[in-house]
């Protein structure tokens, strides 16, 4: 998944730190919303939490 990811945000411009960081947020949110799913987390927070990592990025 990782390498897919990768070579998706090769077109955005971003440093390779800024590349490891997007990553891991895509990757670690990832985990969360199935933790969330599973009813193990409150789906609407780890939306959010989401969506400021991301937010970091524009």
């Amino acid at each position: 998944m990782e390498e897919s990811l990768e070579k998706l945000f090769v077109h955005l411009g971003l440093t390779d730190q800024q590349e490891s960081e997007l990553v891991a947020t895509v990757r670690d949110g990832l985990d969360a919303l199935l933790e969330a799913q599973s009813g193990q987390g409150d789906f609407h927070q780890v939306l959010s939490g989401i969506t400021r990592r991301l937010g970091s990025f524009a």
